[in-house]
């Protein structure tokens, strides 16, 4: 292979990889969106299952960097009460907008009925997902 055919080669990898990359940064930001709100969903789903398996209320009360829901247990034994950060890896996320109850916070009943409607808006990489919680069931809606 002469220089010229190495060269002719790298310039084309350079232009597949500046036409590729854009595409692969876009993708990134919607997984990140699509873990988080999934993770979201499961959290909210398993703190209704546990207002209704304890017959107690369980609170879940919402911040721009994340969540929590005291009356599960901490997922590390160091931390006190399950806490939730959306900004850290894998998610690198924020809950741009929080539109819940006194406190942003959203409490099951020990019917697994939620206190109202919730909803929250999830940005990453400036991309924006709404996520619904529905106030009759509790189950999170993606419209």
């Amino acid at each position: 292979m002469s220089l010229v055919e190495l060269a002719i080669v790298i310039v084309v990898i350079g232009i597949i990889s500046a036409v590729a990359l854009p595409r692969f940064g876009g993708s990134n930001a919607d997984a990140r969106l699509r873990a988080a709100s999934l993770r979201i969903e499961r959290d909210l789903a398993l703190a209704r299952q546990h207002a209704i398996a304890t017959s107690a209320p369980v609170t879940v009360t919402f911040t721009a960097g994340g969540y929590s829901i005291p009356a599960l247990p901490a997922l590390e034994r160091r931390a006190s009460g399950y806490a939730v950060s959306l900004r850290e890896s894998p998610f690198l996320a924020s809950l741009t907008s929080i539109k819940a109850g006194p406190g942003d916070t959203l409490t099951f009943d020990m019917h697994g009925t939620p206190s109202g409607n919730c909803t929250l808006e999830l940005t990453a990489a400036g991309r924006t997902v709404t996520l619904l919680v529905d106030d009759q069931v509790g189950r999170v809606i993606r419209p």
